[in-house]
């Protein structure tokens, strides 16, 4: 019995520290169709132009705020909150759900990123709840304080 446990004891062990390696949640819940498809067309409308790992950052901002009691808490909510997301507001988000729906290769990628994100992998951390386009890292360190920049993003 205690070699029995012991064993099980080592292999949770052995499994945390390796999500903690992979910066995975353990605690990511599974999650709709719908889910994925709104969040895959925000990161296309928002950064498919962008690496994956930006993409999956965008997805992280967006589960981020799902997260806090700061934001509404689904994913559809935040992402139409009000001043928000601008492609919500200027028919962007549209297409790309349209995209989405047609099964586009366009959109391909973003719903990569978004499965990612969703399956609990992480390039931010649950504190990054902002990111937008920047024209001067200069501007924006001064500004902000401490940003991650990946590709045309800041995070912060």
């Amino acid at each position: 019995m205690k070699s029995s446990l012991r064993k099980i004891s080592i292999c949770l062990m052995v499994a945390i520290i390796t999500l903690s390696m992979f910066n995975v949640d353990a605690s990511a819940a599974s999650y709709s169709k719908n889910e994925l498809r709104y969040l895959s067309a925000i990161v296309y409308a928002e950064s498919g132009n962008q690496s994956h790992k930006g993409k999956v950052a965008v997805a992280n901002v967006v589960l981020n705020r799902v997260k806090s009691r700061k934001y509404p808490n689904s994913i559809k909510s935040v992402i139409y909150q009000k001043g928000q997301f601008t492609p919500a507001r200027n028919g962007s988000l549209k297409k790309a759900l349209s995209l989405y729906d047609k099964n586009s290769s366009r959109i391909k990628s973003s719903k990569a990123a978004a499965k990612k994100a969703l399956s609990g992998s992480s390039v931010l951390t649950k504190k990054y709840l902002y990111f937008s386009g920047y024209s001067s890292k200069k501007t924006i360190k001064q500004r902000y304080g401490k940003v991650i920049f990946i590709g045309a993003h800041y995070f912060r």
